[in-house]
């Protein structure tokens, strides 16, 4: 008989979803994921999903569930081509319709190359997800390497979450994102980036203050700093 404590569950909506960027089955099965059953509740139908937290490797496999999804829902959703706003244009204004498609073209293509290295990323992530769950070795934290604390700073400059560029201003993203890192620096790099985002943070005027430090420490801190 399974004992309960070594498993957890989570359910996926299958009848309310969002239709550019549903999860399917096959986002989450190479998280160790497995289909229970499909139960119905009012008018919505839930796969009822299971996982046993004593797999191989199972905290990196969480975190890489958790950055997975993270990557998901930055995707942005590709705007349609208005025609109706064309025509307006053209008829009453030759050079704003033609600068309007411009626009439209270039807007298109700007979502499609980030939408693009969103899913490589997820790919890459897919990919050692489905190795570790073969792998019977312990894999050291993600947030304890130098490569996982390198892709934790760009992730956290560049993510809508954080939204480090609005709050602390573009420049602190251009200088962390061409500093130099390596061993001997990265965990003051760390530091000093945290700290500075969480002073501009308290500023009156930022919203969701606690989302955004909560974030922050997540992306920045390693546990063992979080702890003390």
């Amino acid at each position: 008989m399974k004992n309960r404590d070594n498993y957890e569950t989570r359910e996926i909506n299958l009848t309310y979803q969002d239709p550019y960027n549903p999860i399917t089955y096959d986002d989450v099965e190479p998280f160790g994921w497995v289909e229970m059953e499909v139960v119905t509740v009012g008018m919505s139908e839930y796969s009822i999903l299971e996982r046993n937290k004593k797999m191989p490797n199972y905290r990196r496999i969480k975190q890489l569930d958790e950055k997975y999804f993270e990557l998901k829902n930055q995707k942005v959703r590709e705007e349609r081509f208005s025609l109706a706003n064309f025509f307006t244009f053209l008829l009453f204004f030759i050079v704003p319709g033609l600068l309007y498609i411009a626009y439209k073209i270039y807007r298109k293509k700007a979502i499609r190359n980030y939408n693009n290295n969103i899913q490589k990323q997820m790919d890459d992530i897919v990919l050692e997800a489905y190795k570790l769950q073969n792998n019977e070795e312990e894999v050291v934290d993600i947030n304890k390497t130098f490569e996982g604390k390198k892709d934790n700073i760009k992730q956290f400059l560049f993510s809508p979450i954080a939204d480090v560029a609005s709050i602390c201003g573009s420049e602190v993203v251009d200088k962390y994102t061409n500093i130099d890192l390596d061993e001997s620096n990265i965990d003051k790099v760390r530091d000093e980036l945290f700290s500075l985002y969480l002073k501009a943070v308290a500023e009156p005027n930022v919203s969701k203050k606690m989302e955004k430090m909560e974030y922050a420490n997540k992306m920045l801190q390693s546990e063992e700093s979080s702890e003390q």
